[in-house]
Order: C-alpha cells, then structure tokens, then sequence
C-alpha cells in the first residue's frame, strides 16, 4: 500500500487501530528521505486521541511529535514520551531531551520529591523513565556517570541515585556489534562503559554507593578505561568496619570484571589474601578445568562455589562439570536444604538448553534414577524411559517395516517369529534377574529394544 494510502487510513481508523499500526510498524533503520514518517504522525497528532497519542509517545519516531508529547499535560503521555523511541538522535538531528527545558525539569522535579520524600505509584519518577530507556543517546549516560553537563550541580545523594536509575537501562548490557567495521564508531559506543567503570573510582565511599556500584556491575559491559587499572582502585573500597567492609567485598569483586583473564595480575589472583579478588578470580575464570575446581574448593568452599556456579566456563566440559556438581554435593550443608545441588541443576538445565553442544558428551546412557528414593517408582520411571527409548531407536535403526520381508502362513517373517520365541524364554529370565541388585540395566535396556523391535514383524 502506498504512503498516502496508509495515511489516509489511519487518520480515519479506530484509535485501537491505529495504537496497533504503530506498535507493528516500528522504523529500524531512518534515511534521509524519512520526510514521510514525519508527516504521517504529525497527522495522527493532530487528531488528539489519547490512545493515538500513547502509541505516538511508545513506538513513534518523528523527534518534534516525541518533544510535543512530553510536553503534554497528561502525565501518562509525558512518561511514555521519556520512555519512548523518539528520544533517538536521527541522522543529523539531535535527541529532543538535550532542549534546555527537558533534564532540568526533570531534575528539579527529582530535587523536589526528594525533599518532601514524596515517591510515584510505582517507584519511577520521570527522571527513572528517562534514565532506564535504552533508546536515550549515550552523550546524556556519559554525562551522569562524569557529573557534568546538565548533571553537573547535582548533590551526591542524587549523583548516586542517577546512576542507580540507569542501571536498569539495556544499552549497558549491550556490547558492541556492527557488521561494517568502524574503529571509531565502535570507541564511542564504548565510552558509556568506561565512564560507567570509572564510577569506582570517583563515586563516593560508602554503602549506598557500594550497593548501587555492584548492583550496575552485574549488568555493565566489561569494557574498562585503558588509564584506569582496577586493582589500582580496589583499596578505595576496604573498611575497618566489619559490616562496611562486607559490604565494600562487592565491589572488589565487581572489579575483577576488567582485569584481563589472561594477565599475571589475573592469575595471580587465584592465591590472594583477600577472599573477594578470589571471588572475582573464580566468577571470570576462563576454560576452567578440574583441578581448578578441587582447588578452589579446598581453599575457600562455599565462597568459592557461590561465583564457580555462575561462570560458564565451569559448564563447558564435562569433567569439569562433574567435579563442580561433586563439590556442589560436598559442601556442607547444615540445614539439609540441599541448596548447592539445586543451584548447580539449576544452572545446569538453564545451559543445556542455551548450549546443549557443551552436553553432548555428558550422557552416560542412563538418567540418574538411583537419586529416587521410592523403588516402585524408581521402577516405573525406568521403564517409562526405556519405552520410550527403545521407540527412538526401533525408528532410528529399522524405520519402517520392510513390505516386501517374506511372511509365514501366520502373516509373520519366518525368522523374526523364531527370533520372538526366544525372546519371550529369554524375558521370563530377566523377570528373575530384576529382583537381584547386580542386574544391569542395561541388559533389560537391550532386551527391550531387542523385544520392541521383533514385535514390530
């Protein structure tokens, strides 16, 4: 359908209609003949529908119909604006947030809730929306992170409780990726992760900093500023204060994050005194094998198995992963809650699924029914399996019947039905061999198959 075509059947369709165009039309990618779009919703503006413009402030492009929303008296439509995609910068234009009358209002909007200790319904002030979109052009995140700019005259207190509000914002969980290889397009992207890194170095030592400065490392990107070298900065984060520097061990183990995997000082990590740079050691080792498993569970147990189970690279193999699921089993476990065990499944059945090629070698032919403690149903669930195994492999090996076998008067293949006969002698055995603990399942297994398979013909 063409432009104007389209045009003249939203402005006249329902706003529920149109509300649904627009959320399924989104504009991946602007050129410089976009003019189009521009007028499309600048139309759909001026109907003034409510529903319209939500869908206008949500999913809309056009930077001048985004400012005009936010401008709105409706509260709701000036979230979704802030929230929205329009805060983009297009081409040549810049994001309509960098008006002058934009972050300022939003900041003394902030500064006066703070003061009253007023909160919205939910928790998020505009500023939040704001901060939290991933849309929001990277200049306004460096700008927070360095306290400069609109940001410039913010209190610590605010300072602190900005960055905490960006945390949640996608763009700094997202590396870089472009197919067309551009060294400095890929430097500026990665300026929002420096100046994010380089909050522990200029942020403020306490607490609340500390919580908000580990909770933004689990989601930032680990690309550090080249003249900061984080160990150098961990010492900024210690207390004499037991609690505090409880608290501080976060950081120190955030940091870890931008020392090189493959450096000495790296390495040498594995032997500090300070249990939180080991901590980081195991959360980002790289190719783990066994033995740094049984080590790091020798020297620091549990502390040791709460970054080994979040670190892919324990996964990758299966004997490492075996040795991580034993050290899981062996920790001590005082409530008999079986915590360690379940992380570890956890975490196993989340990858298996992500990256089941690091799985491949790990079957050993049976599940793991000795953990079910009821025999019946330790009984049945074997069977139930083995039933549903042998089907797969009567398909995989055989696939269909061949027509063309020669039968016997009774309509069965003469050596099948001889072979059957023996089967069902050789079954009534392993009815008796079942009831004994030295059974192997696995002659039941190929028995099964063995029966499933002739009773096909």
């Amino acid at each position: 359908m063409e432009l104007w075509a389209i045009e003249y059947q939203l402005v006249n369709a329902a706003p529920e209609y149109v509300f649904e165009w627009l959320k399924n039309n989104i504009v991946k990618k602007h050129t410089l003949s976009d003019e189009s779009r521009d007028q499309l919703e600048s139309s759909l503006l001026s109907r003034n529908e409510k529903l319209i413009n939500l869908g206008l402030a949500l999913y809309g492009e056009v930077p001048t119909v985004g400012y005009s929303l936010f401008k709105s008296d409706d509260p709701i439509i000036k979230r979704a604006a802030l929230s929205g995609r329009s805060v983009k910068p297009i081409l040549l234009d810049e994001s309509w947030v960098l008006n002058d009358d934009v972050i300022p209002a939003l900041i003394e909007e902030e500064e006066r809730k703070n003061e009253k200790s007023e909160t919205d319904d939910d928790g998020i002030t505009l500023l939040h929306e704001l901060l939290s979109n991933k849309f929001l052009p990277s200049e306004i995140l460096e700008a927070v992170y360095e306290k400069s700019g609109h940001f410039s005259n913010v209190n610590e207190n605010l300072w602190i409780s900005m960055v905490a509000m960006s945390a949640r914002n996608e763009r700094l969980s997202t590396p870089y990726s472009s197919t067309w290889m551009d060294g400095y397009d890929e430097y500026r992207y990665n300026a929002v992760f420096s100046a994010a890194w380089r909050l522990f170095k200029e942020f403020p030592v306490n607490k609340r900093a500390a919580h908000v400065l580990s909770y933004l490392s689990d989601r930032l990107v680990p690309d550090g500023p080249h003249d900061m070298k984080a160990l150098d900065v961990v010492d900024r984060w210690r207390s004499t204060d037991e609690k505090d520097d409880e608290t501080f061990s976060y950081v120190r183990t955030a940091l870890v994050k931008i020392v090189g995997n493959y450096s000495d000082e790296f390495k040498d990590l594995k032997n500090h005194d300070d249990v939180a740079l080991r901590k980081g050691y195991y959360a980002n080792l790289k190719w783990a094998k066994p033995d740094d498993v049984s080590d790091g569970f020798d020297k620091d147990g549990k502390e040791f198995l709460d970054s080994a189970i979040y670190n892919d690279s324990f996964f990758m193999s299966e004997e490492t992963r075996s040795a991580l699921k034993q050290a899981c089993w062996d920790a001590p476990d005082e409530h008999s809650r079986m915590d360690y065990p379940n992380f570890f499944n956890s975490r196993a059945e989340y990858l298996s699924a992500k990256h089941p090629e690091w799985f491949k070698d790990s079957w050993s032919g049976e599940l793991p029914f000795e953990e079910i403690e009821d025999p019946d149903e330790r009984r049945e669930k074997r069977l139930e399996y083995l039933n549903t195994q042998v089907a797969e492999l009567h398909k995989a090996l055989l696939g269909d019947k061949d027509e063309y076998q020669e039968s016997n008067e009774f309509g069965d293949n003469s050596i099948l039905n001889d072979l059957r006969i023996e089967l069902q002698q050789i079954g009534e055995h392993l009815g008796k061999l079942y009831q004994k603990s030295s059974f192997s399942w696995g002659w039941l297994a190929a028995g099964a198959a063995l029966g499933f398979i002739l009773g096909k013909y």
